[in-house]
C-alpha cells in the first residue's frame, strides 16, 4: 500500500478520509460531492476497473424485500439497484475489491460472526466498478492506516448490482435457558448473545464462502444454501452424538452441592431440627442424607430416560400474528412430559400474540441426555417442569399444534430442534 494517496488531494479530503479509515466516522455530503467531481484529476480517487464486493449482516426481511423487490424467503440470487437497506444513514457505502477480506472485515465491525437476529439474513453484493460511476478510490493508493487490509473503496448512489443471501442461523430466544433477568434483558434491548448462543452460529467464512460460489455465473438462485445449511446442522448433531451420555452421579451431586436448591434444602433441614446450621457433626450427616435422596432420584431418573422412546412430549411457545405453526423449521430444544408443564417461560407475550402447544414424539437417540438430566435433577424445579430435552438440530416428529383457541393444526412431520 502506497503513501501517494494522502499526499495527492487536498488537506481538507484527505483529512476526512483519515477519519473515515481510522474512525469509522462517516464522510460529510460535501467531502463525497467534492471525492466525485476531483476523481478526473486525481487518480488516488479512482476505482480501477474489477468487481467491488459488499457484506451485509443481520439484514431484516423488511429491509432486504425492499432492495430486491420481493419476499427473501429463505435465500436466492438476484440482479438489483444496490442503496443502503436504510435510505439516508449514510452518504457512501463500503466496499472491498478482495473477496477475501469480506470475513475479516466484519470481524474487524462486528466482532466476526454479526448477531444472528430473529428474521434476518446475511448477503453479499457484488458490482462491476467499471460499470458503476458512482465508486470512488484506489484501494492500493491509500496506506499506513489500521484497515488498509480491507482494500475497501467507496460507492455513492444507486448500483447496479448482484446479490446472494441466505437466512441467518438465527438465536431462539425462547428455547434458551436464560441465567439471570439482566441476561434475558441485554437480548430484549441491546440484542446481546448470551454467553456460548454464538456456538450454534455456522462459521462466518463458511457464509461468505457459500454466497460468494451462489454469485458465481450459471448458478441457479439459492440452490446451494438451504442444502449447505443442512449439512452444517447434520454435523453438528453427530458431533453432538458422539459425546452424549448420562453424566455420572458424582458429577451431578458437585452440581447440585453448588446450587440454591441445596442451600435451600439445608436452611429448611436446619429450621426443622432446631439445629445450627455451622455445627460440622450435623452438617456432615445431612450432607449425607440429602445425597442418598438425590442418588435415590438420580437411580430413578436413570430408568426413566432410557424407557422414554415413543412417548410423547409437549412445548408451548408464543407466535406473532400471522404466523402459522405448521411452517415452522425448527421447534426448540426444551419440552415437557406433562402438558401441564410445558409453559412457554420466556415467550413474547405482547397484545396480538398468542401461545401454541406443539405435541411430538420422543425418540431416545436424540435425547440431549447430560443437558436433560442435569435439569431433571435440579432440586428446585426439575420434578416440576419435566424437562425433556433434544439435542441441538436434531430431528423431532411434531404430530399438531394446539392453539390457545383449542383449535387443532395437524403437522405430523419432521421438525428440528
Amino acid at each position: 500500500m502506497g503513501q501517494a494517496g494522502w499526499e495527492s488531494l487536498p488537506p481538507d479530503i484527505a483529512e476526512a478520509l483519515r477519519l473515515y479509515f481510522e474512525q469509522h466516522i462517516h464522510l460529510p455530503p460535501d467531502a463525497v460531492r467534492r471525492m466525485l467531481e476531483l476523481r478526473e484529476h486525481h487518480p488516488a480517487l479512482r476505482t480501477p476497473p474489477g468487481t467491488a464486493y459488499r457484506l451485509l449482516t443481520d439484514v431484516g426481511t423488511e429491509g432486504l424485500r425492499r432492495l430486491i423487490g420481493r419476499d427473501p424467503g429463505d435465500a436466492g440470487v438476484a440482479d438489483i439497484t444496490y442503496s443502503e437497506p436504510e435510505p439516508g444513514r449514510r452518504t457512501a457505502s463500503s466496499w472491498t475489491m478482495d473477496p477475501g477480506a469480506l470475513a475479516q472485515i466484519s470481524w474487524d465491525v462486528t466482532g466476526g460472526e454479526g448477531r444472528a437476529l430473529p428474521d434476518a439474513h446475511y448477503a453479499v453484493v457484488a458490482a462491476d466498478t467499471g460499470e458503476n460511476a458512482g465508486f470512488m478510490l484506489d484501494p492500493d493508493a491509500f496506506g499506513g492506516h489500521r484497515y488498509d487490509h480491507q482494500r475497501e473503496v467507496l460507492s455513492s448512489g444507486p448500483v447496479a448490482a448482484r446479490i446472494a443471501w441466505t437466512r441467518t442461523e438465527a438465536f431462539d430466544p425462547e428455547s434458551w435457558h436464560w441465567d439471570s433477568e439482566d441476561e434475558q434483558r441485554a437480548w430484549e434491548e441491546l440484542d446481546m448473545l448470551p454467553e456460548g448462543a454464538e456456538e450454534d452460529i455456522p462459521p462466518l467464512p463458511d457464509i461468505v464462502e457459500e454466497l460468494l460460489a451462489e454469485l458465481g455465473p450459471g448458478r441457479t438462485a439459492g440452490a446451494a444454501a438451504p442444502a449447505r445449511r443442512e449439512m452444517v446442522k447434520e454435523w453438528k448433531l453427530r458431533r453432538q452424538r458422539e459425546s452424549n451420555e448420562m453424566p455420572p452421579f458424582d458429577e451431578v451431586l458437585d452440581e447440585l452441592k453448588g446450587s440454591d436448591g441445596w442451600s435451600h434444602e439445608l436452611e429448611w433441614r436446619a429450621d426443622r431440627d432446631g439445629a445450627d446450621p455451622d455445627d460440622d457433626e450435623w452438617l456432615e450427616a445431612t450432607e449425607g442424607e440429602i445425597a442418598e435422596e438425590q442418588r435415590a432420584r438420580y437411580d430413578g431418573l436413570v430408568w426413566e430416560m432410557g424407557d422414554l422412546d415413543g412417548k410423547e412430549c409437549w412445548r408451548e411457545i408464543t407466535l406473532r400474528p400471522g404466523v402459522d405453526p405448521a411452517g415452522l423449521a425448527g421447534v426448540g430444544e426444551y419440552w415437557s412430559d406433562d402438558p401441564g408443564a410445558a409453559e412457554a417461560h420466556w415467550g413474547d407475550f405482547r397484545p396480538g400474540s398468542r401461545k401454541v402447544t406443539l405435541r411430538a414424539r420422543i425418540d431416545q437417540e436424540h435425547i440431549d441426555r447430560a443437558g436433560m438430566a442435569h435439569a431433571r435433577m435440579d432440586m428446585s424445579s426439575g420434578d416440576e417442569e419435566r424437562e425433556v430435552r433434544f439435542l441441538k438440530h436434531a430431528p423431532i416428529w411434531v404430530y399438531d399444534a394446539t392453539l390457545d383457541d383449542g383449535t387443532v393444526v395437524e403437522i405430523n412431520d419432521w421438525r428440528r430442534a
